[in-house]
């Protein structure tokens, strides 16, 4: 019995390598540390075209022991572009990124948000970015607001405001909860 599973097992490996294409993967963009380390989370492509996202660690900034993150674009040619370096004032360890229908990228940072402290401090930041790549913290993150955990997701209602454009209140830190 055992055997027939063996011999089944093997014809579909062999027939799904007979039947499938050669693959080639081609390498784009490398990360180091000057530009950003270990790129994570899915990449958000921006109304330009540009794909964005976030490395946690990486980048010119010195107040975290290996670089406090980065936001990056790589345009649809294939060329990498640090868009912002952390400096944990303004956050460390970046999350995700959103992009809103008011054409502003949101995010989430892991830590910082605090001045005259030494990584890891903070409970992390709620930022935006324009188009043109200017960062602004909207926000500190109070841990106590999401009861000791800090939030992992953004949410943008489907509401707008008046004029159709949600404002930075509307696109809201969350803590998403799992339950079996």
């Amino acid at each position: 019995m055992c055997w027939k599973k063996v011999s089944a097992l093997f014809l579909l490996w062999a027939a799904t390598a007979i039947v499938s294409p050669a693959q080639t993967f081609t390498s784009l963009v490398s990360f180091n540390t000057a530009n950003g380390t270990y790129p994570n989370g899915p990449l958000v492509q921006a109304t330009n075209g540009d794909l964005c996202g976030t490395t946690p660690y990486g980048g010119a900034g010195t107040a975290c022991a290996y670089g406090c993150g980065t936001i990056f674009k790589i345009t649809p040619d294939g060329t990498l572009t640090t868009v912002h370096t952390f400096n944990l004032s303004d956050g460390a360890e970046p999350l995700l990124l959103v992009q809103s229908s008011d054409g502003y990228l949101y995010g989430l940072t892991k830590y910082g948000g605090e001045t005259n402290c030494v990584f890891p401090c903070g409970f992390g930041t709620f930022f935006k970015m324009t188009p043109a790549g200017v960062l602004t913290t909207v926000s500190t993150i109070n841990k106590s607001s999401f009861g000791g955990h800090g939030p992992n997701s953004l949410m943008q209602p489907q509401t707008g405001t008046s004029t159709g454009r949600p404002t930075a209140a509307q696109i809201t830190p969350s803590l998403e909860r799992f339950s079996k």
